[in-house]
């Protein structure tokens, strides 16, 4: 498994480590009576009328710095709208999926912080931020990209990005190499495709070395059934360090019912320099216990044949638990889970448990 780094908590991350803390006693949280449930009298008299009562688990706090701090950043949720067309792409929306991000319209700003506590007392964290901004008298077709702290295109397969319940979710915090990334992204439209882009910018390596990268990316869905759905995903990039690569993933979802979603997904990766293929296959069971909450349970292999041809060099296994605990845009997340990697020939399993503190900056549609 990757290691970021070390990581001894300074003060700023106090409050963060605080809030991140709290969240298993969100477990305990009272649910909303069922139509089966009839509230005694005295329970009626206590009970404040429905639009008094608290929404989200940070809203109304004791703390008014808290709700100060909270609603000024709500002012700034004013930018971007998504669009909901099925129950995985909800289900990636909620989970704030690398898809959902490009899918999405307008500006938009995402920021995340995630720590992850190892049983062998090392600490790993990044903050990871994502922005894409619409260039003016463009008609919305070009957009400025920002990313920090993710990956290049040719690294890990499943250790990628600030984003996803597969991707990202079903994967612990993977060493980014301190890489940012610059950049300008040409949309096209297209009717039979989900997303679609030309981009090109530059990647820079530890801060200061730059990283020319240029790529073309496309997603198509299909309706196989009213239960199943399929989506496909090509990504072919070229990087002045690493060369041509084509990244691939071929995605089924099954909505079991409207708040439970099975996924598969395998993803592909082949680089041209190297001519390494690596493989990742996920299975995932997504749980929308309420409008606030969502739990993943994940499965996952990695194989690749670099050094020994093809075999496998990883598996995984957890359970992510994310908790919207204001509003619409600001998440939290605890994931324990347990690795195995072929470093160790498998012997050893490394448990971890992911927290993770994630801000959504974006226009909400009306």
């Amino acid at each position: 498994m990757s290691i970021i780094k070390k990581f001894i908590i300074p003060s700023p991350f106090t409050v963060l480590i605080l809030i991140l803390t709290s969240l298993p006693f969100l477990c305990f949280a009272e649910s909303p009576p069922t139509s089966k449930t009839i509230p005694s009298e005295e329970t009626k008299q206590n009970t404040p009328p429905q639009s008094a009562q608290k929404t989200y688990f940070l809203e109304d706090t004791d703390l008014p710095i808290l709700n100060k701090t909270l609603d000024t950043l709500d002012s700034w949720q004013r930018w971007v709208g998504s669009e909901v067309e099925d129950l995985g792409q909800a289900t990636d929306d909620f989970f704030g999926a690398e898809t959902s991000f490009e899918r999405s319209e307008g500006n938009r700003l995402d920021i995340s912080f995630p720590f992850q506590f190892h049983q062998d007392g090392q600490i790993d964290q990044s903050i990871n931020v994502r922005a894409k901004i619409d260039l003016p008298k463009t008609n919305k077709k070009w957009q400025l990209i920002v990313i920090s702290a993710e990956q290049s295109l040719t690294e890990s397969l499943t250790g990628n990005d600030n984003a996803q319940p597969v991707e990202r979710k079903a994967t612990a915090v993977n060493d980014k190499n301190n890489s940012n990334a610059v950049g300008l992204r040409f949309l096209v439209d297209t009717k039979d495709l989900i997303s679609s882009f030309v981009g090109f910018g530059i990647n820079f390596r530890n801060i200061i070395q730059p990283d020319p990268y240029a790529r073309i990316k496309a997603q198509k869905k299909w309706q196989l059934s009213p239960v199943w759905t399929s989506r496909m995903t090509h990504d072919l990039f070229w990087e002045s360090v690493q060369g041509v690569g084509l990244k691939s993933s071929q995605t089924f979802d099954a909505a079991i019912t409207n708040q439970t979603l099975f996924r598969s997904e395998t993803i592909g990766r082949w680089l041209d320099k190297e001519q390494a293929y690596d493989v990742a296959h996920n299975f995932i069971l997504f749980e929308q216990v309420n409008a606030h909450r969502g739990l993943a349970y994940h499965l996952g292999w990695n194989w690749t044949t670099q050094d020994l041809g093809f075999h496998l060099s990883a598996y995984h296994t957890g359970i992510n638990w994310r908790e919207r605990v204001y509003k619409k845009w600001l998440f939290v997340e605890l994931e324990p889970r347990i690795d195995f990697s072929e470093d160790n020939g498998f012997r050893q399993a490394d448990f971890s448990v992911i927290l993770m503190l994630e801000a959504q900056f974006y226009k909400v549609k009306p």
